[in-house]
């Protein structure tokens, strides 16, 4: 007991090489914490967009599918695409269903179109959802006008109408290829323009409208579908939802009927991308954790330099090299702590929330301090590590001869 509160009057007795060593841990803690949450966050939120705009977490299609990634904007082709008769479609919405999972179950069709306006054309891929499907609004932030409400209304994103040159109310007309391979023609009148959120830069070429209304211009059943998807309301939860559904389509004698798959297979250019970043990210986190690793070893060796009489009259007292190490390691986690609580109510306190948004920056909660606080101390006791040690080695007749 003596030996554990040593590390804490020494550090209360040495405030300023103590208050050092915690600006150091705390600087670090709060930056890993921000870049963590960011990352974690992005990754997430793409990830939705995704989902929502287009492959769902978990989608159902004909089985002679052979589309391997859905939104890959080099090479992409959703003119060639089987379709779900109206009866599949309710088999596979009440496959998904089955799973219990709580959201949304959307079917629809989706085909390449050229949009021509008066100014230009534009080839776009072209989703025809039911009017009733309200997820899809959650990844698209309008910038005018509203979502489609009735057949013959279409939504553009910024850039397509842009290069169209088109605004809302305005008439453009749509080519695609029927069912039976003959060239196809439509109209459309744009009721809104916006953009896909956090999927802008990957500049996917998208146009949403009615299932029906694009099933009356391909010569299709209007309650066919190309695919039927589910967006779950907690996307943790896709993976088991899949075997779920797995499960269900093969006790119905679906296997012959159905493919499944999920957003990491159809949404394999974007999911690629999000995870790359994520990992530059986290390497430049860890690049930083070194570099500030250093600093607190330096620190830690200073102050080793400066207690070399304290180390001496320590040794001379009986403690061994492998006790007098332990007291500055556990100093040193003495101040993780501290500067750990300080950055732990800052990061779940509401004003975070406040001032980062929770799309961004996730607020944590007090139960993720544990693993926060096991963080702190072994990343802090192994940087303090090589210099106490180094110290405590240090020959007893040297330092007492020094004093």
């Amino acid at each position: 007991m003596r030996r554990l509160s040593y590390p804490l009057k020494s550090a209360i007795s040495s405030w300023r090489r103590s208050l050092t060593i915690g600006v150091f841990v705390a600087a670090l803690c709060f930056l890993g914490l921000i870049s963590a949450s960011i990352v974690e966050a992005s990754v997430r939120s793409m990830r939705a967009a995704l989902a929502e705009a287009f492959t769902g977490q978990v989608q159902i299609s004909p089985a002679s599918t052979t589309e391997k990634d859905m939104v890959d904007i080099m090479k992409s082709d959703w003119g060639a695409l089987p379709l779900l008769s109206p009866a599949a479609v309710e088999r596979a919405k009440a496959a998904l269903a089955a799973s219990g999972f709580p959201g949304e179950t959307v079917a629809r069709i989706r085909q390449n179109l050229v949009l021509v306006s008066d100014k230009a054309k534009e080839p776009v891929l072209a989703l025809g959802l039911d009017l009733e499907a309200k997820g899809y609004h959650r990844a698209i932030v309008l910038s005018s006008g509203r979502f489609p409400e009735a057949d013959g209304e279409m939504l553009l994103t910024s850039k397509d109408a842009l290069a169209l040159g088109v605004k809302v109310g305005d008439e453009i007309g749509a080519l695609g290829t029927s069912s039976e391979g003959y060239m196809a023609d439509g109209a459309f009148r744009v009721v809104g323009i916006g953009s896909i959120d956090r999927l802008g830069a990957f500049g996917i070429s998208a146009a949403f409208c009615s299932r029906g209304s694009l099933a009356s211009m391909l010569g299709i059943e209007r309650t066919s579908a190309t695919d039927v998807v589910a967006l779950l309301d907690d996307e943790t939860q896709a993976a088991r939802a899949k075997a779920l559904v797995a499960a269900v389509i093969a006790k119905t004698g679906g296997k012959r009927e159905f493919a499944l798959s999920d957003i990491d297979s159809m949404g394999g250019f974007v999911v690629s991308v999000a995870n790359a970043t994520a990992w530059f990210l986290y390497g430049s986190l860890a690049v930083l954790m070194a570099v500030m690793s250093v600093l607190i070893a330096d620190i830690v060796a200073l102050s080793c330099i400066e207690r070399r009489k304290e180390i001496g009259t320590l040794r001379a007292m009986g403690f061994s090299r492998r006790h007098v190490a332990a007291i500055f390691v556990a100093e040193a986690a003495v101040l993780a702590i501290g500067a750990l609580g300080d950055r732990g109510f800052a990061i779940t306190s509401p004003s975070m929330a406040f001032a980062f948004g929770n799309r961004v920056f996730p607020r944590l909660a007090w139960s993720d301090l544990p693993a926060l606080a096991a963080f702190a101390l072994s990343f802090t006791a192994l940087a303090a590590l090589v210099p106490s040690f180094r110290a405590a080695g240090a020959a007893l007749s040297e330092v007492l001869r020094e004093e």
